[in-house]
């Protein structure tokens, strides 16, 4: 009985948890975001990153430049390609 009520317990308890974000799904979801506010899609992606919360102003000027890509200036954005990809283990992508 108390196996069945601990195994009850877990499953209730694993419900609600979600599975950490890959690397692609990231750029999928950045990207999704850059095409509605090209600003908050910037923030977003550094958010997940503890270094980049002290470097708040580069992050602005970031937004900034990123800002200033406009369609008149860059054209329109009809989606993304990977450039390269660098792996160390499973646990550090770029």
């Amino acid at each position: 009985m108390k196996k069945l009520l601990v195994l009850l317990i877990c499953a209730i308890y694993s419900y609600g948890l979600a599975a950490q974000t890959t690397p692609d799904d990231m750029v999928a979801l950045f990207f999704e975001d850059f095409k509605k506010d090209k600003g908050r899609a910037i923030e977003k992606i550094y958010q997940t990153s503890p270094w980049m919360a002290k470097a708040n102003d580069a992050i602005a000027n970031l937004k900034g430049e990123v800002e200033k890509l406009t369609p008149e200036y860059v054209g329109n954005m009809h989606g993304f390609s990977l450039i390269c990809r660098k792996q160390l283990a499973d646990c550090f992508v770029l």
